[in-house]
């Protein structure tokens, strides 16, 4: 729990010390403190209380209603990646990612291969119609991991690794058509221009969460779903950090932004948590009943 928490925090507040020193509006600093105070607590709770697997199939399907939302919100210059809550937009699939990519996880363990194509499949066409091209790569990098696993023959996996790498394409191909904003995906930048050393920091902020991940995912070898989650984890937070180096996409905890920051939040308890439950090989044990194709 330690050093999930230490790879959290340290990211943000760098990040929030960079904003105050480079004269940011009071209220980034105010959202970005709340957001990882949020982010503790989702945490520990998530650590303490692993989710079902029925939660997870019902949060799954709650999620990607939100992610549907998007397509149908005002959106900025053509771009629709948020739902407005109060003052803040938030960017609704850097927070559900997470939990899309336990439930495609655990769907392949209970060989629903179908169902678990299809919710991944379905979160990339939302990325495009968006269009994001840093989720979109997000989701086809865990795509093509998950395609290894799917059990219906090579030629389905292919299919459904070559939906991924189309689609990315595809999106990257559509562009970013928003302007950079300040605080948001400059800070490395910003943090070179402080100084070579702060800049090295900075980009070494970076990494912890990745870090942590494939450091927890190593230990989680006796549960299949968990230790597949871990590595789908940590495909789509190295995405979200090379997306930042292709485009203006939002620096990952460092810059501004709450909705990244509960999405971390989110996977790092899903991911302590995942390591609480019984290994798989138990669970296939348990009636199909509990994954009905119903409850996506």
């Amino acid at each position: 729990m330690a050093a999930a928490l230490a790879c959290f925090l340290l990211p943000i507040l760098l990040g929030v010390s960079i904003c105050a020193l480079g004269g940011a509006p009071t209220s980034y600093l105010v959202v970005q403190l709340s957001a990882a105070a949020i982010g503790v607590g989702v945490i520990w709770a998530l650590a303490l209380r692993p989710l079902a697997d029925k939660a997870v199939c019902l949060i799954s399907s709650v999620a990607t209603v939100a992610l549907l939302m998007t397509l149908f919100s005002t959106g900025i210059d053509g771009v629709n990646r948020w739902v407005p809550l109060g003052p803040l937009q938030l960017c609704v699939s850097s927070m559900v990612a997470p939990v899309l990519l336990l439930a495609s996880c655990r769907l392949l363990a209970f060989e629903r291969d179908l169902q678990a194509v299809g919710l991944i499949s379905l979160a990339l066409l939302i990325s495009v119609s968006q269009p994001d091209a840093a989720a979109t790569m997000g989701f086809g990098a865990c795509a093509l991991i998950l395609s290894v696993q799917v059990r219906r023959g090579g030629v389905f996996g292919v299919l459904f690794a070559g939906v991924a790498v189309l689609c990315t394409g595809v999106a990257w191909w559509l562009g970013d058509p928003l302007l950079p904003a300040a605080f948001v995906e400059d800070m490395v930048s910003r943090a070179l221009a402080m100084s070579t050393v702060v800049g090295v920091i900075a980009i070494a902020s970076l990494c912890l969460p990745i870090a942590f991940v494939v450091g927890r995912t190593l230990r989680l070898e006796p549960n299949p779903a968990a230790h597949l989650f871990g590595w789908c984890l940590t495909a789509y937070l190295f995405a979200m950090i090379v997306s930042v180096g292709l485009g203006n996409f939002p620096t990952p905890l460092l810059g501004y932004g709450a909705s990244p920051v509960i999405g971390t939040a989110i996977g790092f308890g899903l991911l302590l948590g995942s390591g609480n439950t019984q290994p798989l090989e138990a669970k296939l044990d348990v009636p199909a009943s509990n994954w009905e194709s119903s409850d996506l």
